[in-house]
């Protein structure tokens, strides 16, 4: 409950801090744990771009944090050259029942 508080406590000062004009820092912890809060933002993540496969053999990406909370990327095409490595994204929080939490419009950087 505690860590939920200091999340939306920074969060809040955040969002005023930037005025809404450039992405919020965040945690994939606090994301992941109040997605509802977050669904819409943008936000600057950092964290290990790693690649899966749907069932049907399509490639995905997430980038995992070392609590292991992670956040979708719907393609990952374009950032091959970065699975395995620590990246900075760029994106708007979103969730699709379907895929989970994603980052919407992503830009990823070594």
């Amino acid at each position: 409950m505690i860590v939920m508080a200091i999340a939306l406590a920074l969060l809040a000062a955040a969002i005023v801090a930037n005025g809404r004009h450039g992405p919020v820092v965040a945690t994939l912890s606090a994301i992941v744990a109040d997605q509802q809060e977050w669904t819409g933002t943008q936000v600057r993540v950092t964290g290990e771009l790693l690649q899966f496969q749907d069932p049907g053999g399509q490639p995905y990406g997430v980038i995992e944090d070392a609590q292991h909370d992670r956040i979708g990327l719907r393609q990952i095409q374009p950032w091959l050259s970065l699975v395995g490595h620590q990246v900075v994204a760029v994106g708007t929080v979103a969730f699709d029942p379907g895929f989970g939490l994603y980052l919407a419009n992503p830009h990823i950087t070594p």
